[in-house]
């Protein structure tokens, strides 16, 4: 599932789910994907 989304990854964010499936998804996209995968929290802001 996670081999379709290619390319150099340096941070990734994710936004929805409850925190045990949003840790789950986390393991699965590092494993594919070694790069920094962050949960957000509820009124966490983002700066770019």
């Amino acid at each position: 599932m996670f081999q379709r989304t290619t390319g150099p990854k340096h941070r990734t964010w994710l936004v929805h789910g409850e925190p045990d499936s949003a840790q789950k998804l986390r393991q699965g996209l590092t494993a594919v994907h070694p790069s920094t995968v962050e949960i957000a929290e509820l009124g966490g802001e983002v700066e770019f």
